[in-house]
């Protein structure tokens, strides 16, 4: 039995409201100097980021499946088993160059490779995000860096909530 023609995932049906993505969200901007009144804002945009990430990995699923397909649930449950966002980026990787491979179609695969590699670099900004330490100085409220990430991947000083919500808030 042949195996389907390879296609992107179908597009999700989002509400109006909500705000796609890009890779210039997860730039890190000028670390600030001056912080919130209160710790409420910078929950809420913490809350929301960690959520418009969950979307992220929703999607890099979705991929997966569309490439291993039509090999059922196991394959699902062996993508969610793998902790690391960069293993399952490279899992996507590894299934593309074979899947889209077969189809010679260089164009697709190259743009596919690019996106994965995009989303494995934001990671380490979610990271600032996700681990980060709320904390209050003299300026005001922020968040600072986790004091477990590497040295060369923490951000030197604190961010506020302009900060976090620069992932499309």
């Amino acid at each position: 039995m042949a195996k389907p023609k390879w296609e992107w995932p179908k597009k999700i049906n989002l509400p109006k409201d909500y705000t796609i993505l890009t890779i210039a969200d997860f730039h890190r901007p000028p670390l600030a100097t001056k912080g919130n009144k209160t710790f409420n804002a910078i929950h809420n945009a913490v809350g929301r980021s960690i959520m418009l990430w969950t979307m992220v990995e929703t999607y890099l699923q979705h991929i997966f499946m569309t490439l291993t397909a039509p090999q059922g649930v196991g394959t699902s449950h062996a993508f969610e088993s793998v902790t690391s966002l960069r293993d399952r980026t490279e899992m996507i990787d590894a299934a593309a160059r074979v899947e889209i491979g077969r189809f010679a179609k260089q164009q697709l695969l190259s743009e596919l490779l690019k996106r994965t590699e995009l989303i494995r670099q934001a990671s380490g900004r979610r990271n600032d995000v996700a681990h980060g330490i709320p904390t209050t100085r003299p300026t005001g409220c922020f968040v600072e860096p986790s004091r477990f990430a590497p040295p060369a991947e923490k951000p030197k000083g604190y961010f506020c909530l302009n900060i976090v919500t620069n992932l499309r808030s």
